[in-house]
């Protein structure tokens, strides 16, 4: 099968599967990024919310 097939060809085929296997690789990392980014807003959020409860502790004891 591979016979009648150039050099060119060939390296051309490699290419472009290299090419498609490294997309699928980015979209796999992308939503890893996005639940990531989710994490962390909640880790973030909640943080912020602790922070709240402080300052209103504070202004409640003054």
């Amino acid at each position: 099968m591979l016979k009648g097939l150039s050099f060119e060809k060939l390296e051309k085929m490699k290419e472009n599967t290299e090419v498609r296997r490294l997309k699928k690789m980015r979209k796999r990392s992308f939503h890893e990024l996005v639940m990531e980014n989710k994490r962390e807003l909640m880790t973030n959020t909640e943080y912020l919310n602790q922070l709240e409860e402080k300052l209103e502790q504070r202004f409640k004891q003054k």
